[in-house]
């Protein structure tokens, strides 16, 4: 049966109880949706003033919203939420703007009587114990539901999605109406009664993660990460509210999984990582998830208990997806000083993604200690950075491919390794096989005598921000440009050091004195040695504005007044603690033979890596 209602209509009476459930997605909606509902409401209240009431104004067509009444006969938002919600905002900023801009007006409360109407039940004994009877919307459980609460009574409004909506009609109201009552009149008017929705109300027969999946199918914007969760809470049935307690409120809590985007990476990792293997994307993740990871979880319960258990499977999948979701997030979180942070760090800077499961896994699944785990993080982290740093040619296709054949290996490793100190030996020796591409000594080396011309120089500055961590002056361990984010990678040396003149005089900045052929072969020197490790280092990006193309003397004053990073020390001073008066190749090669060294002892190349 299908309902048309207006919006009046929808939530008008004194026992209206609409409800977004614990399983439906908080409230996305942004300023491009709230455009187009805007744009709408303008146009039909134009209209409306427009006319001279000899033909009736045409309803506007809002959309279907699907509600399922419960047996606390609630109606239950199956579809619609963020349509409904957004509708319940616009009268609070109604409500608003009449109250303080219109406040002389003789006729003010009847808007005020109309729209409280539409946000709340009149008060009924009822209420003094589920309070939340009042609200004839409430979004669900979490911050939506407490900043929607905060705007229905008029106090603080926050900083989330519901108070900016807030925010965004309330502007685009005042400037519509322009002090002109009779226009926030009409508009009440129009969104009251020529806004039409059509309910369509299941009745106990109908499954609900079949709608959902329908209605996915048709194209509303439902994310695999929503279909899982519609799904198991559906599948929850009585035990809905205990697990959403236990293993499913810090999803609503923690602003991490307020991304869709976010989301649907933990789903695509959680798979992996159980799974371990990648699927074709031409199989959906909600998929992936229903067919095969529910098969094998509910083939392991089978022979666990003997028999088919539908809760036990359910509340497996809930306590499943908690802990690995926690351990997604402290990833995620996690600061530059964790054995971690790397793998957090790769993927957003370097778009590397295939050893994300294997840490979730390791993290999550694997019952090693702490140490080992450090262990098997730093090997990784020596080969992945090898690996990058010396094989730039490789298409980003082919290296995740690679990666994640590696990946499976290890995991294949971990799961029937005998011993601790086995497992991290026989992931070294998997990792140095010839035909896995560990580089030789050698290469490295000569890719950090170019890596200014790395295809990454995100790698680069990671590189020299670990040499700086590692011999930073411990009087400077607070001192802000340790946070990477910050920095940026600046040559001593310009890279166009032929061309930077004075602007005022037209004066070589860096000059060479030598003249004819030597003055060419000291050219192809330089050439050769710009793009050194040993003429980079990194520094903020205000200071790297300031340091530009200038002379070196010139640069060294802005490094001290500006710095106190442990690699400018060796910029300024030589090994003897003389003040440098040149910076040329000479100094460049003793610095790149320094920072070559360093870079070893902290990612080793032929001895088994340890932890630092």
């Amino acid at each position: 049966m299908m309902l048309e209602r207006t919006v009046q209509q929808l939530f008008a009476g004194d026992d209206v109880w609409y409800r977004v459930p614990i399983y439906q997605r908080h409230y996305v909606w942004n300023e491009t949706h709230w455009a187009h509902l805007w744009n709408d409401i303008e146009e039909k209240t134009n209209s409306i003033l427009a006319n001279t009431g000899i033909v009736q104004p045409v309803p506007h067509f809002t959309g279907v919203i699907v509600t399922r009444e419960n047996e606390e006969k609630e109606r239950v938002i199956v579809d619609g939420q963020q349509r409904l919600t957004t509708f319940q905002i616009i009268f609070c900023a109604i409500r608003d703007i009449c109250k303080v801009t219109f406040s002389a007006a003789s006729d003010r409360r009847q808007i005020l009587k109309s729209v409280n109407k539409l946000l709340q039940n009149p008060p009924h004994p009822v209420h003094e114990s589920n309070p939340d009877r009042l609200y004839k919307l409430l979004p669900t459980d979490g911050p939506d539901r407490d900043a929607f609460q905060d705007i229905v009574a008029g106090t603080s409004h926050g900083n989330g999605l519901l108070p900016k909506a807030y925010i965004h009609f309330k502007n685009e109201i005042k400037q519509y109406v322009d002090n002109d009552y009779q226009k926030l009149v009409a508009l009440s008017q129009t969104l009251f009664f020529y806004f039409k929705i059509v309910e369509m109300p299941l009745d106990r027969s109908y499954q609900p993660a079949k709608v959902f999946e329908s209605l996915n199918g048709r194209g509303l914007p439902l994310t695999q990460f929503d279909l899982l969760r519609n799904n198991v809470f559906l599948r929850a049935g009585n035990e809905r509210n205990n697990l959403y307690a236990t293993c499913w409120r810090h999803f609503n809590e923690n602003s991490l999984w307020f991304s869709d985007e976010i989301a649907d990476d933990f789903l695509q990792n959680f798979l992996e990582a159980k799974l371990n293997q990648k699927y074709q994307s031409n199989r959906s993740l909600f998929d992936l998830y229903q067919r095969i990871y529910l098969g094998n979880l509910r083939k392991q319960l089978k022979i666990n208990i003997g028999h088919e258990d539908d809760l036990k499977l359910v509340e497996r999948e809930f306590e499943e997806l908690r802990r690995y979701s926690i351990t997604y997030a402290k990833i995620a979180n996690s600061s530059q000083g964790s054995p971690i942070w790397f793998y957090e760090f790769i993927k957003t800077q370097l778009q590397v993604t295939s050893w994300h499961p294997l840490i979730l896994f390791l993290k999550a699944e694997s019952e090693l200690s702490e140490e080992n785990q450090e262990k098997i993080f730093h090997i990784l982290e020596c080969y992945i950075i090898h690996y990058l740093l010396c094989y730039p040619e490789i298409q980003k296709w082919d290296r995740q491919k690679h990666f994640q054949g590696l990946r499976e290996d290890i995991v294949k490793i971990i799961l029937r390794a005998n011993s601790e100190s086995d497992l991290v030996e026989s992931i070294f020796k998997v990792l140095k096989n010839d035909q896995n591409k560990w580089p030789s000594a050698t290469q490295i080396t000569t890719a950090l005598h170019a890596a200014g011309h790395h295809w990454s120089r995100s790698l680069i500055q990671y590189i020299l921000f670990k040499i700086e961590s590692k011999n930073i002056n411990p009087e400077y361990t607070d001192i802000q440009l340790l946070d990477l984010t910050d920095l940026n990678i600046e040559h001593i040396m310009p890279g166009k050091w032929e061309s930077a003149v004075d602007p005022d005089t037209h004066e070589k900045l860096w000059p060479i004195t030598e003249t004819g052929k030597r003055y060419h072969a000291k050219a192809r020197e330089r050439d050769d040695f710009v793009e050194s490790i040993g003429n980079l280092t990194i520094v903020n990006e205000e200071l790297n504005t300031l340091l530009d193309n200038k002379r070196f003397d010139d640069k060294k004053e802005l490094y001290e007044a500006h710095s106190r990073l442990s690699l400018l020390d060796d910029i300024i001073f030589d090994s003897k603690g003389a003040e440098h008066e040149k910076w040329d190749v000479e100094e460049i090669k003793v610095r790149e033979r320094n920072l070559t060294k360093l870079f070893f002892e902290i990612w080793p190349s032929t001895n088994a890596p340890k932890k630092n």
